[in-house]
């Protein structure tokens, strides 16, 4: 799962393309769901192209083609860790996609957050990769106020011209469910933002930011985002690994660990009128004093020194329940007039919960409803490795082989990255017995269309061990069978230790159909 899903969703649209030559899939009459409340929009992809390559798609919005479009991508293949930007393009950077010569289906999500305000310039996120050759973040930037009504996506021409989408290739539109929303919150008179109760309802919480700095340097246009939690000021407890890419002069890739209370970054008031930088974060299990509480994040932000699409994973080293959380720009007077931080319950099911007990499990086996879709899972993880960090394999419907398994991982710890291909099933990072105390990683997955019986199982994750290695995962389960069971187990321990929870999360199968 990545985090700009990890949101209580609602499903809203399916097109499936079902005839060839069908270049372009249009989203449209968007603004109609604005009228019942939606704010925020997200849109699963699951496709393949009729090209001979992997490509990204094609990003337009109210059918604008004019030069308004910027982009930053961050990618991880065969050639290795990479960043590059665009200014001033006829089209945005959506999700990575396979060609149907491999006969598989990739891509993966696009969150609009704010789409349907008009006092914003439109940023989306990205995250997706074209199975295990590709893995993808993109920044995209459309420079107009305007509501989004209309969402046109078309596999990339840039290579091979006439390029469409494959038969079996289907879009999901899903809107952030607002009955889930704790509520809006906007700055004080000191410019801070605070979120506090009822966050004890709740066992996972995620935040949807939508910021800007008050006052502004040129030598940066943007501002770093600071947390407090429970009133806790103090940098030496706060500990936070990044990577991604960002910085217009050198595209540098950012893999640093930092002692600080950062979550994000957002524009300045240097940057362009109406541009708020947008950070997803999440805090899971934030009821339990069994760890250090953690956090993990995916934001992106347009501004014209770093413009930067980036992941961060850390740690608040104490062991207490979250009660209240405060967000401010670092080195700035404060939040600017129409920053706003909206806090989602993530709704949880207790038949599709297990946490781990004293004694520890050797793994941990958890069976997917039926008629659900959007699946997902979050975990909070320790293992007994006699290693400071173990790895976290999956197994679907209990399938053992790793050889039915191939993924690529991308990854940063304390200043290095690397990027590899494997045919294995490991999905995720956690802490082993030799990291500190009190330390459990936490991570979330997602299984595109998992109940289908005519393709590959596609899966994308983002995991860490909170303040260590920051992993994401792009690959596939190598069959077609419904997902019917998702198993964890530890690579190289024997156990998950005590206070480890996995759970999944899932939205109900009920959607207005379209057919393409």
């Amino acid at each position: 799962m990545t985090l700009i899903t990890a949101f209580p969703l609602k499903r809203l649209t399916e097109v499936r393309v079902e005839s060839f030559g069908q270049n372009v899939i249009t989203l449209d009459s968007l603004k109609d769901h604005a009228s019942s409340g939606a704010r925020h929009i997200l849109i699963e992809v699951n496709a393949a192209h009729t090209g001979s390559q992997p490509q990204y798609c094609e990003v337009v919005i109210n059918s604008d083609r004019r030069k308004v479009y910027n982009w930053r991508e961050f990618s991880a293949g065969t050639r290795g860790v990479l960043t590059r930007y665009k200014l001033e393009q006829t089209t945005g950077h959506g999700v990575d996609i396979p060609s149907r010569d491999q006969d598989l289906y990739g891509g993966g999500f696009l969150l609009f957050p704010n789409a349907f305000h008009s006092d914003n310039l439109k940023i989306f996120q990205t995250v997706g990769s074209s199975v295990e050759e590709r893995f993808n973040r993109h920044v995209g930037i459309y420079m107009r106020p305007e509501p989004i009504d209309s969402i046109q996506l078309r596999p990339s021409q840039d290579v091979e011209q006439d390029n469409a989408w494959d038969i079996g290739s289907i879009f999901q539109l899903y809107a952030v469910d607002e009955s889930h929303l704790v509520g809006e919150q906007h700055p004080g008179a000191d410019g801070r933002i605070t979120v506090t109760e009822p966050l004890r309802d709740t066992n996972h919480l995620s935040l949807l930011m939508h910021m800007r700095a008050q006052e502004g340097v040129e030598a940066w246009q943007g501002e770093r985002i600071y947390q407090i939690v429970n009133g806790s000021d103090n940098d030496d407890r706060y500990v936070v690994q990044r990577l991604g890419g960002e910085n217009n002069e050198v595209n540098k890739i950012i893999d640093g660990r930092f002692i600080e209370q950062r979550v994000g970054w957002s524009p300045d008031e240097l940057a362009p009128k109406g541009s708020f930088g947008t950070i997803a974060a999440l805090y899971p299990e934030l009821q339990s004093a069994e760890f250090y509480q953690s956090w993990i994040s995916q934001h992106a932000s347009s501004e014209g020194v770093y413009f930067p699409v980036s992941q961060e994973n850390g740690r608040w080293e104490y062991r207490d329940r979250v009660s209240e959380l405060r967000f401010y720009p670092r080195f700035r007077s404060g939040s600017a007039v129409g920053s706003r931080i909206d806090a989602y319950r993530v709704p949880s099911n207790p038949t599709t919960r297990y946490l781990v007990g004293e004694g520890g499990d050797r793994l941990v086996k958890l069976d997917v409803p039926p008629g659900v879709v959007c699946l997902r899972a979050i975990f909070v993880a320790r293992t007994d490795a006699d290693q400071v960090e173990d790895g976290i394999l999956i197994e679907l419907n209990e399938d053992t082989s790793t050889l039915n398994y191939a993924r690529r991982r991308v990854s940063a710890a304390d200043g290095t990255h690397e990027t590899g291909r494997a045919d294995d099933n490991e999905f995720g990072v956690a802490p082993g017995r030799r990291a500190p105390s009190n330390v459990f990683g936490c991570g979330i997955l997602n299984f595109l269309q998992h109940a289908a019986d005519d393709r590959e199982k596609h899966v994308l994750a983002i995991v860490g061990t909170s303040g260590g290695r920051l992993a994401l995962y792009g690959g596939r389960w190598r069959s077609r069978h419904p997902v019917k069971s998702v198993t964890f187990k530890p690579r190289m321990g024997n156990v998950f230790e005590k206070g480890s929870a996995f759970e999944l999360s899932f939205v109900p199968e009920t959607a207005n159909h379209i057919w393409g």
